[in-house]
């Protein structure tokens, strides 16, 4: 980017790579060429290839020209297909675009589309805003993390007009980490409107209105913004308090925030979304870290927040993104291990094998001496600070078996010097799920627990610890299996849908055996709500939008589950003849959940349940208190209940009332 290059220049930018001069106008990394081989609309595409030797060591990207813009609203199109491995959506092809200001100075950076696995020609189209200071933008199109081919066939950007909004976000944020009160703590928020322009006094008033997820109204308020201030662009702002006191809500309840502000001249008002519940502090934290079956995974867990956003939910282990060099005496980092210790958390370390895995730069100076030491320094270090367990690798894609033999020896080596400082502590398996070169050629001698990524509905849950128990059968080593990354391909999905699926995929892990599991993933900053609705921002449990964390019902259906588990161990599970299903979990001292769902329409059950007091909490938190006799009729749908009781020597029944 250049202050010389133009700053006035056609509405309209249209790249069709009809003719192989279209290639010249591009800025191009790795195996990327004009493909006549089924093109878009009959013209040509822009094709980006990897093998899979090069899928995480040469990059592979395409950057067209730039192009003058504005500020306000445009159109963007794009047309792509694809041939690629996609264990799950982060493996793909991206189309984003940059913006920048007259001088080059960036200023955005835009998820535009992605596409994943083997697709069609998918046409893609959104409108955005673009700030006051674009003065030019430019389409970038990138392979990430993956190897197959990838096409674009069309890239369009046309304006649509000056922005007419003044009001460019409501935001709310609260003194609750993650929007999650105590019972009893004051619902209060602080909310603030970043506007374009200055507002007179009766021109700033929000209207809110609290709604549960379905929609049923709990609430509404006015709140009268003053205290007015500048961004850091010098633009007004308005603040004021959404005080909730006087209104009743149900401890344990998602609820949503809709936020309303009049936009003077135009006929829609500005609205804006936030999000609370109210939750008692985590049961989970009365137990030590490792004993609860659940480790807190995210994109980077060193960003600022991550690890009290997990504290809050009752994750009770967070993963650690420690390294250690690769020369003596072999120092080691352990971004956020402080604060992971003074919340009284655990910490699955990680190491520097995923980078060696890879074939990183410079991965040959970690060979088996660096490996060994490092995992030695870094457990002894650690070892008596704060409960620890050691994660070895991330995802390999080994060519052959040679390279697997390769990546074995290195795991062997992390795992006797971690064994060297603590014999006890867990060492867990690269993330490579049931696959059977690393059984055939002995990788279950370098850790104490296997380890599967997977991005499914909870069936496929099943499928993976049949494929775990044939190879187990036909190797051997029988270890427990854990998973520190669960989760859904899940934009475009309802929250409330994704939801749904992590109960299940949960109750699924457990039931087939599984030891230990994280959904993935957490939160990730967005300063400006510019990720709302990407790829990204479609996996985390809460809402990152504005930095201002509060939860999704994802959230909130994850802290429900972890917490009326706990300690509790699997003892069954049943699908009857009209499609319900009903697993059985118990501690040892009779405390029972009991998770119950029907797939395939809503039916009235009777479920028979030993007499007393039994909780029923549904999907959004909502909980109800009965007293069971023989048993407890509930309409039973796709959507879990959560029911706990005492039932010390309870069983599942043989069949539904």
């Amino acid at each position: 980017m250049s202050a010389t290059q133009p700053q006035h220049a056609p509405a309209t930018f249209c790249e069709t790579f009809a003719g192989a001069d279209a290639l010249a106008r591009t800025v191009a990394q790795g195996q990327v060429r004009i493909s006549g081989e089924n093109p878009f609309r009959g013209a040509g595409c822009l094709e980006l290839s990897r093998s899979q030797e090069d899928m995480e060591r040469v990059p592979t990207s395409a950057a067209l020209p730039w192009f003058g813009v504005h500020g306000g609203l445009w159109d963007l199109g794009t047309a792509l297909r694809s041939r690629l491995y996609s264990p799950d959506s982060s493996y793909n092809g991206t189309v984003r675009l940059e913006v920048a200001d007259g001088a080059g100075r960036p200023l955005e950076r835009r998820e535009i589309a992605i596409i994943s696995g083997e697709a069609a020609w998918t046409v893609k189209r959104t409108r955005v805003e673009l700030p006051p200071e674009a003065a030019q933008a430019r389409f970038t199109i990138t392979l990430e993390k993956t190897h197959g081919s990838f096409a674009v066939g069309e890239l369009t950007c046309t304006d649509a007009g000056p922005s007419r909004r003044t009001v460019k976000a409501i935001a709310c944020g609260s003194d609750a980490v993650g929007n999650l009160f105590l019972p009893g703590q004051p619902l209060r928020f602080g909310i603030t409107a970043r506007c374009t322009v200055e507002r007179k006094p009766e021109q700033r008033v929000v209207a809110c209105c609290v709604r549960d997820y379905w929609g049923a109204e709990w609430a509404r308020a006015e709140v009268r913004l003053d205290a007015p201030g500048r961004d850091e662009k010098g633009r007004p702002t308005y603040a004021g308090i959404l005080d909730l006191a006087g209104h009743a809500f149900e401890s344990g309840r998602y609820y949503e925030l809709h936020f309303e502000l009049p936009e003077p001249g135009q006929d829609e008002p500005a609205r804006d979304t936030s999000t609370f519940a109210i939750l008692p502090e985590a049961p989970a934290k009365r137990h030590a870290p490792f004993d609860i079956p659940f480790t807190a995974s995210g994109w980077n867990p060193g960003v600022p927040g991550f690890f009290p956003l997990c504290d809050r939910l009752g994750l009770r282990v967070a993963n650690v993104y420690s390294r250690w060099s690769a020369e003596p005496p072999y120092r080691w980092t352990a971004p956020g291990i402080d604060e992971v210790k003074a919340l009284g958390m655990g910490a699955l370390l990680s190491t520097p094998v995923h980078h060696v895995e890879i074939r990183g730069k410079g991965w040959e100076a970690y060979d088996a001496t660096a490996m060994y030491e490092g995992a030695k320094g870094l457990v002894a270090a650690f070892k008596d600070q704060l409960p620890i367990a050691l994660r070895v690798g991330n995802e390999p894609h080994p060519i052959d078996d040679d390279d697997v033999r390769r990546m074995i020896a290195i795991y062997k080596a992390v795992y006797a010097g971690a064994k060297a400082a603590k014999p006890d502590i867990i060492v867990t398996a690269t993330s490579c799920g049931p696959e059977e070169a690393f059984f055939r050629l002995g990788y279950q001698d370098a850790h104490d627990v296997y380890i599967f990524h997977q991005y499914a509905d909870a069936q496929v849950i099943v499928g993976d610890f049949k494929r775990y128990d044939a190879l187990v059968e036909r190797y051997g080593k029988r270890r427990p299996v854990w998973s520190t990354e669960l989760g859904l391909n899940s934009q475009g999905m309802s929250r409330g849908a994704v939801a749904l699926q992590l109960v299940k995929i949960f109750t699924n892990f457990f039931a087939c055996g599984g030891a230990n599991a994280s959904w993935f993933g957490i939160m990730w900053p967005d300063p400006d709500g510019s990720n709302v609705g990407t790829n990204g921002d479609s996996f985390d449990v809460y809402n990152s939008k504005y930095c201002l964390y509060c939860p999704k019902i994802t959230a909130v259906a994850q802290y429900h589950f972890i917490n009326a588990l706990l300690v509790k161990k699997h003892v069954a599970q049943r699908t009857y003849p009209d499609g319900t299903t009903l697993t059985l979990f118990r501690d040892a001292d009779g405390g029972c959940l009991l998770v119950a769902w029907r797939d395939g329409g809503r039916i009235e059950t009777r479920i028979p349940l030993p007499a007393g007091a039994v909780r029923a909490v549904r999907l959004d938190g909502a909980g109800s208190d009965f007293t069971a006799a023989d048993g407890l009729t509930l309409g039973l749908s796709d959507e879990p209940y959560l029911l706990t009781f005492s039932g010390p020597a309870y069983e599942l029944p043989a069949k539904l009332g």
